[in-house]
């Protein structure tokens, strides 16, 4: 009755019918708020997606909005109507909650705090205060950097040197069990291998890092190249603009003494990552190798001295750039290069059987290798739609050139005469490589409700030129030997498609992927014309199962089919002579090999675990060295010989909870047994074992004052044709923080005992063998770092996807 009245009124005042519709309407005329989002420290959310919904339409959004750089936008709504806001950023988790709008004033605001992707701010919360320091997934074992104490103050590649399963000797890293490994860097591959690698991993301050994933049977996303094993290492992402450093200065003494020196600058701004790190090392190393071969009639011994002398240069600028709410571009260069001098003195001694003297031969030599690495990569993350669809794109180019010169002089002395030798020669070898890789990958993300769907493919294309000049030397007069040069020109384009799926049912978790890779291959020698031209399609399957039996426990099967093809240098046909009397060459007819990884496991609260493993290669490689007894010459060719099955048994035991303690335990027994196809080797059974123990202790109160023991013990094993004898080390350090942390000052000694002493032996043609080796893997080393700027600045690293090529470059 009233607005009837009011109506009328209206009418008769002459304020006409679009007014008398507004006044009807008044209470549901649409009012501006807005709505501003943070992230976990109250910085602004700038460029970030902002959908509105009505409640109960939850699909199609009423209209979207950005944020501008203060992290706020406008949004228009009617106060009486339910409305859902949906929030995605690529450096923030996706948001989904129902607006009250109602308690909010027109022209009002409201700050809505966003999560970061990684989740670490909600970890932070939990009952213990942080995450477990080792959650066990279907597919790999996650390791949470930022629950252990003892990474406090370290680099990257001491964080991994704290992780069960994983080995560090002398730099090198690897799987206990796989041998070599790949790297990535938050799910790129990082294109660097050996000391080039530990280098990078020093630069990176361990604060810096969120998490380190291993991955023992790689599933079908990544390539199926290579039976080793992946590291994953995630950093955290930059929380706020600014700009902060690491300054890094470090010596080593072994027999000889070695200097480091790096910096790692990173700068970030509301939209732009950018990062710049350098390092350079130079000094020396020694090793000495031990040869016997036991002739019919005669036995061979070699000693011989290596002094290497090693200067090395590593760099790498990135920058990555935000263009909105769900893409980021970016861009990655590294160089790498070296200049390696070894200078070895090389005695062989030929004696009776009755040890009486022969013949002795001297040999010196100076091999110096000068290798360069240009890498580029540009890489692209996109966010599909908020329902965490993602597509990523990586395309790289590698280009590597060495030079590589040896001089070599050798003698021959009778014992009657040991004043002079009998005969004398000098020769030079130079030996050229140069190789370039191409590799594009994209990958595409799909999360369902019920499955996680992943597919994507890989191009990748490989030019490799490398020579050989053989030329004897007389009176610094050089004369080319054709016979024993040669030109080796090789390529090798691989196009691949995989895809996945994983899900989650009740008490049970289920991943399953397939991959295709199909290979050409292009190998010629041009000083015999020998041709080797072939292609072929493999499939790789990978399947995980995993059962859930209570609160942290849980049983698990995995699968998975690899391919292992050989490096560059085993395929090229040149001569690599010690001395005439002894060479190592390639093969290029060498072909892949392939193997079946089978793994059960069971796994008890993340802090006690074991697996049965079964790992059977077929048509595998290796270098064989086959003595010749008339010729008394011994020859390293690389050939497809050995069938090889190995069952074992890897357990861990990790110890968390106290206040002063962090220890970690791992045993590993095993069988193996290869069948060689070749006449000249037999089979060969036996049993290896392996067990260590890493312990962090802290010293003091405040944490600022930590220790670390470590041993390791190496059974008898065969490793292929070869038997190889027990050995262990024993290391020890001490780490300091001084000034906030900010000073970190750290004392290491390895292979205290200097008992890290591998042995290998062998009979090939009837004829035992035995070989050792010791690497100067005993050390004193002394680091400081020092970081300085935004300690709050987290790094966004990036990388490649063309790591497979290029472990292959030696």
């Amino acid at each position: 009755m009233d607005r009837l009245r009011l109506l009328l009124l209206l009418v008769l005042t002459g304020s006409g019918p679009l007014r008398a519709q507004q006044l009807l309407n008044i209470e549901k005329a649409p009012s501006t708020v807005v709505l501003k989002l943070t992230g976990p420290k109250g910085e602004p959310v700038p460029f970030a997606r902002v959908a509105l919904y009505k409640k109960d339409n939850a699909v199609n959004p009423l209209y979207t909005r950005s944020t501008d750089s203060t992290g706020s936008c406008q949004l228009e709504i009617h106060p009486d109507v339910a409305y859902m806001i949906r929030t995605s950023h690529l450096l923030y988790r996706d948001t989904t909650l129902l607006a009250d709008f109602g308690k909010i004033l027109p022209g009002g605001k409201w700050v809505l705090q966003l999560q970061e992707v990684t989740g670490t701010r909600l970890k932070e919360v939990t009952v213990n205060g942080r995450p477990p320091f080792m959650e066990r997934k279907i597919d790999r074992v996650v390791f949470n950097i930022e629950s252990s104490v003892n990474t406090i103050g370290t680099d990257a590649l001491e964080a991994l040197r704290q992780l069960p399963g994983v080995s560090i000797t002398n730099d090198q890293l690897g799987i206990i069990g796989k041998g070599s490994v790949n790297v990535l860097m938050n799910g790129r591959m990082v294109q660097l291998s050996g000391q080039d690698l530990a280098n990078m991993l020093r630069s990176i301050p361990s604060d810096q890092l969120s998490k380190i994933e291993v991955i023992t049977n790689p599933p079908a996303q990544y390539d199926a190249a290579g039976n080793a094993g992946l590291i994953n290492i995630i950093t955290k992402k930059r929380t706020s603009s600014g700009f902060d450093g690491l300054v890094s200065v470090g010596y080593r003494q072994t027999t000889y003494g070695t200097g480091n020196a790096g910096i790692n600058l990173n700068w970030s701004a509301p939209k732009l990552n950018s990062r710049l790190g350098l390092n350079y090392s130079n000094g020396s190393t020694a090793r000495q190798d031990l040869h016997n071969i036991n002739f019919p009639d005669l036995r061979w011994q070699t000693e011989n001295n290596i002094k290497t002398n090693a200067g090395r240069f590593f760099g790498e600028a990135g920058l990555d750039y935000i263009i909105n709410r769900n893409t980021l571009i970016g861009a990655t260069y590294r160089i790498a290069s070296s200049d390696v001098i070894m200078n070895q003195h090389i005695r062989n001694t030929f004696a009776a059987k009755d040890n009486i003297e022969d013949s002795t031969i001297r040999t010196l030599s100076r091999n110096q290798q000068q290798p360069i690495a240009h890498g580029l990569n540009l890489h692209m993350d996109s966010k599909l739609d908020t329902a965490g669809k993602k597509l990523t794109v990586d395309a790289d180019y590698l280009y590597y050139n060495k030079s590589q010169q040896l001089d070599l002089s050798a003698g021959t002395w009778m014992p009657a005469n040991p004043a002079f030798p009998v005969n004398s020669y000098s020769l030079q070898i130079l030996s050229p490589q140069e190789i370039k890789l191409y590799t594009m990958q994209a990958d595409v993300q799909l999360p369902f409700k019920i499955l996680r769907l992943a597919f994507g493919g890989k191009l990748s294309f490989i030019e490799n030129n490398s020579a050989t000049g053989f030329y004897w030397m007389e009176h610094a007069v050089s004369k080319a030997d054709s016979g024993r040069s040669n030109t080796f020109i090789y390529k090798e384009n691989t196009q691949a498609l995989y895809a996945d799926a994983a899900g989650k049912f009740g008490k049970w978790e289920l991943k399953a992927g397939l991959r295709a890779e199909y290979t050409q291959v292009d190998g010629l020698s041009v000083y015999d014309g020998s041709h080797n031209k072939q292609q072929y399609l493999q499939l790789f399957p990978t399947f995980y199962l995993m059962r859930g039996l209570g609160k942290d426990n849980d049983l698990s099967f995995s699968y998975g089919r690899r391919i292992s093809r050989p490096s560059f240098m085993q395929l090229s046909p040149f001569r690599w002579y010690t001395n005439l009397y002894s060479y190592s060459e390639g093969n290029p007819f060498l072909q892949p090999s392939y193997s079946h990884n089978f793994e059960l496991g069971a796994n008890h609260k993340n802090w006690l675990s074991g697996s049965v493993y079964v790992n059977v290669s077929t048509n595998g490689f290796s270098g064989l060295s086959l003595p010749d007894s008339n010729s008394l010459t011994v020859a390293t060719v690389q050939r497809n010989f050995l069938q090889t099955t190995s069952t074992g048994f890897s357990g861990t035991v990790t110890v968390r909870g106290i206040r002063w303690l962090e220890s970690n335990n791992e045993v590993d027994v095993y069988y193996v047994r290869s069948v060689s196809h070749d006449a000249a080797v037999g089979n060969t059974t036996g049993w290896g074992g392996y067990i260590s123990s890493n312990n962090n202790f802290v010293l003091n109160g405040s944490r600022t004052l930590m220790g670390v023991v470590s041993i390791s013990y190496q059974f008898p094993q065969m490793q292929g044709y070869m038997y190889s004898n027990a050995y262990y080390y024993i290391n020890a350090g001490m780490k300091m923080m001084l000034y906030k942390k900010r000073l970190i000052v750290a004392l290491n000694a390895s292979d205290i005992f200097r008992t890290f002493t591998p042995g290998y032996s062998s009979k090939v043609n009837g004829v035992q063998q035995r070989f050792s080796s010791y690497d100067d893997y005993r050390y004193l080393r002394l680091n400081l770092n020092y970081k300085f700027g935004n300690n709050k600045s987290k790094n966004r690293n990036t990388n490649n996807s063309n790591k497979q090529e290029e472990q292959r470059l030696n």
